[in-house]
């Protein structure tokens, strides 16, 4: 079981801006485009292979949590924090993932946008802990 103090760490692609991840069908729905299908692969791959290592617990988190994300970028290009924010928390929730139980459990978020320094490539670190 998560204990309050307890931190998951999870080091990702930036996501795909919610415009790219999303699509809608002529007829009506939405769908997810194969760039947030790629993502959502990508963020159930590791955690797996964090969980199997035993940094990310089995069970989602399922009480009220924070999350605070940091995107590490480069700065050539520009892009809008709140555009990635839906793909985020959406690929930790999907069945494949399951970090957190539900998005509606976040009560506090906090988002960064950080200079590249020594990270090799843009990234993403997402840190999650249960709120007492």
């Amino acid at each position: 079981m998560q204990q309050k103090n307890d931190e998951i760490v999870i080091q990702m692609p930036v996501p795909p801006s919610v415009n790219h991840y999303w699509g809608r069908r002529v007829g009506g729905g939405v769908y997810v485009r194969p760039r947030g299908l790629e993502f959502r692969r990508i963020v159930a791959e590791e955690v797996c292979r964090q969980r199997a290592l035993g940094m990310i617990p089995k069970n989602p988190l399922s009480g009220p949590f924070e999350m605070r994300l940091a995107f590490y970028d480069d700065r050539r290009h520009k892009f809008d924090l709140d555009n990635l924010l839906k793909a985020t928390l959406d690929s930790l929730q999907q069945p494949q993932a399951r970090v957190v139980a539900d998005d509606y459990l976040l009560d506090r978020l906090q988002c960064d946008r950080c200079d590249l320094g020594i990270k090799p490539k843009p990234c993403l670190i997402v840190r999650l802990s249960l709120l007492g």
